[in-house]
């Protein structure tokens, strides 16, 4: 399955879980379409990859095919990860609760930082890296999420793959080196911001007075039918 649909499909899990909350029983092909920014077409072919989920002219049952997206996804059995990285972007995962609702479970924080060791953050305790291996194991987490800045995040993977990680989650700035069996997603959120200053300026002709012709940038959407790829162990 392209990463590009399997995002999709959480882009419409997260969709169908509003619509769950709000009592909403029933939803068109089109209607989801129109919420996600993709054509009907596309969502009818990104679920087909699974079987018949709808009725025609009836459209979708929403509690329905909320459900099997999450079993699809995995939301409905328990995922085990560990964070390496204890500071700003690490205390606000283990915050998070929609990594909780989405059925992942935090085993283990870790940091080097000896003022943050022993500190609780939202009932789980900051550990030492030397303890990563144990947990890892114990606890039996295929994914290592790195939160720690550029400079460190290569050893962090290093370390996450000789502990026994499937999977990387990676918010630092770095193309990473990982064995081909282990999956790296990537977080650019500096790159993100940078997008969208760039098109503010452009936006109101800042660029002009540089004589700097601006570059037509790519508008990714969840529903872009350009070339999928699938994870790589190079971002």
């Amino acid at each position: 399955m392209p990463l590009v649909t399997v995002k999709r499909l959480a882009l419409y899990l997260t969709h169908l879980g509003m619509l769950v909350d709000g009592g909403v029983e029933r939803i068109s092909s089109e209607e989801l379409a129109n919420e996600i920014g993709v054509s009907a077409s596309l969502v009818r072919r990104d679920l087909g990859h699974f079987g018949k989920f709808g009725v025609s002219r009836s459209g979708y049952d929403v509690s329905t095919l909320f459900d099997r997206l999450s079993g699809i996804l995995g939301i409905n059995t328990e995922t085990p990860v560990v964070i390496v990285g204890a500071g700003h972007i690490g205390q606000a995962l283990a915050h998070s609760k929609n990594l909780g609702e989405r059925g992942f479970c935090i085993k283990g924080l870790f940091d080097i930082n000896s003022r943050l060791i022993g500190k609780m953050v939202d009932g789980i305790q900051v550990r030492a890296m030397s303890e990563l291996n144990d947990i890892v194991r114990d606890g039996r987490a295929p994914i290592g999420v790195i939160a720690v800045p550029a400079s460190a995040a290569q050893r962090v993977a290093d370390r996450l793959v000789a502990a026994g990680v499937e999977a990387i989650w990676n918010f630092a700035p770095l193309r990473l080196v990982a064995p081909e069996h282990i999956i790296v997603e990537n977080v650019h959120l500096a790159a993100g911001l940078l997008s969208l200053t760039y098109r503010l300026r452009e936006r109101h002709g800042i660029l002009l007075r540089f004589n700097v012709k601006a570059p037509a940038l790519p508008h990714a959407s969840a529903g872009s039918d350009g070339e999928e790829q699938g994870p790589s162990r190079h971002v």
